[in-house]
């Protein structure tokens, strides 16, 4: 069965036209996931729906650690080497591609894999994350076009497509020399995907999401919570601080990443501080950020005056109560004194402290929560645990701190006027 020439152009047009989009995708990804100084979306970025660069930030751009971008690439370039298979089986010692008897099929079957998987992960990304790819959208229609132009070569449809796939591919697995390097580049394969699967070494950002969202789900029943005033090494000599926002959606994992870090490095004292971005008490904001981020700073520094600091920042960071009210409610069964506690909330001491924290904070430049100080050098953001912990004993052992995460860096103290 010969390919018709029009069709066969059609078909090169199509497949062309896919490998320059998934190639545009590519760069997408590369962009939003990899360049910390990319000042704006990208074209397919309209809106909250429609959001190219949404989606290839999130765990939905990969499968088997690869991104869905390389495997269009893949697909694409895979669909022109069948258009000309023909000919190129013709060429002196790769005559051994002449087991690919029916390329017209291969393409079809391929564009309708392609067309059936892109749309499960459409609705998978409309489902979870609320949002659209356009260009990915672009793809689906070259998926399916390659598909149905490729179905007019052959005599029963779809059926017709998949059947005599699979009985090429039987037929050339059953010559002993073909199916011997079949099930070789098979193995090869699946250790491949197996090792990207397993290390994301092509999508690292993307472990670090998955990381922290394993912690995401300890937040409500946090095991290495603390209830006394100390977290780490009361006797330590390294002192780190740590400055959070009891409000922001980072600190609340990060606090149980450091939780476990203190359970586990030894020598090391964390100094809570508090930075809430919130203008009740936050002269240095020109915006609104968090509304309750100032009343869980006093509460926090409110339990600390009854030893039970531990207890309130876990209660905090878990509930996230919505009032006064409500935050005295979560510790009532606690042994709080409440009525003292509520007078240290609302004193003017407290008050104070939580200026000359939020003073110290921007002493440093900080601007961001969480950011960790350590001998005058700032760390902002939230890092993969063995980083973290990696930071912590290099700061005990006094070695220099290495922070080996993309787009992470140690931002210098200021020096003081």
């Amino acid at each position: 069965m010969s390919f018709i020439k029009s069709k066969k152009f059609v078909l090169l047009v199509l497949a062309i036209l896919g490998l320059l989009t998934s190639a545009e995708l590519f760069a997408i990804f590369l962009k939003v996931n990899f360049d910390p100084y990319a000042l704006s979306a990208s074209f397919c970025s309209i809106n909250e729906i429609i959001d190219c660069d949404g989606v290839e930030k999130s765990m939905l751009s990969q499968i088997f650690g690869i991104p869905f971008a390389c495997w269009g690439m893949f697909l694409y370039s895979l669909i022109i080497f069948f258009i000309f298979v023909d000919k190129i089986k013709k060429v002196k010692f790769l005559g051994f591609l002449e087991v690919f008897k029916n390329p017209q099929m291969y393409i079809a079957a391929l564009g309708y894999i392609a067309f059936t998987l892109s749309l499960i992960l459409a609705v998978t990304a409309f489902v979870q994350i609320k949002k659209v790819c356009l260009l990915c959208a672009v793809t689906y229609l070259f998926d399916i076009s390659i598909a149905l132009v490729a179905t007019e070569f052959s005599k029963g449809g779809i059926i017709q497509v998949f059947k005599t796939s699979i009985d090429d591919l039987i037929a050339g697995v059953k010559i002993k020399k073909y199916g011997i390097s079949f099930a070789l580049c098979v193995l090869a394969f699946a250790g491949f995907l197996t090792y990207t699967t397993s290390s994301f070494v092509f999508v690292p950002h993307l472990k670090m999401q998955r990381e922290f969202e394993s912690y995401k789900k300890l937040i409500k029943n946090n095991p290495y919570a603390v209830m006394g005033n100390v977290l780490g090494d009361e006797k330590a000599n390294v002192k780190i601080q740590l400055f959070t926002d009891y409000e922001c959606p980072i600190c609340r994992i990060n606090n149980v990443m450091i939780n476990k870090a203190m359970k586990e490095v030894k020598g090391v004292k964390i100094e809570h501080k508090n930075f809430p971005l919130d203008t009740k008490c936050n002269k240095y904001l020109s915006g609104e950020f968090h509304q309750n981020a100032c009343l869980y700073a006093k509460y926090a520094i409110a339990a600390e005056k009854q030893g039970k600091w531990g207890l309130m920042n876990d209660a905090l960071f878990k509930n996230q109560p919505k009032n006064e009210f409500e935050i005295v409610s979560l510790i009532e069964n606690y042994s709080f004194d409440i009525k003292k506690l509520i007078d240290d909330a609302n004193s003017e001491e407290t008050y104070k402290r939580i200026q000359k924290e939020i003073d110290e904070a921007k002493s440093y430049n900080i601007n961001g929560t969480p950011t960790y100080v350590i001998n005058g050098v700032t760390y902002p953001g939230i890092k993969q645990y063995s980083v973290l912990k990696n930071m912590l004993k290099s700061a005990r052992d006094g070695k220099e701190i290495k922070i080996d995460e993309p787009n992470k860096k140690p931002k210098q103290k200021p020096k003081r006027k």
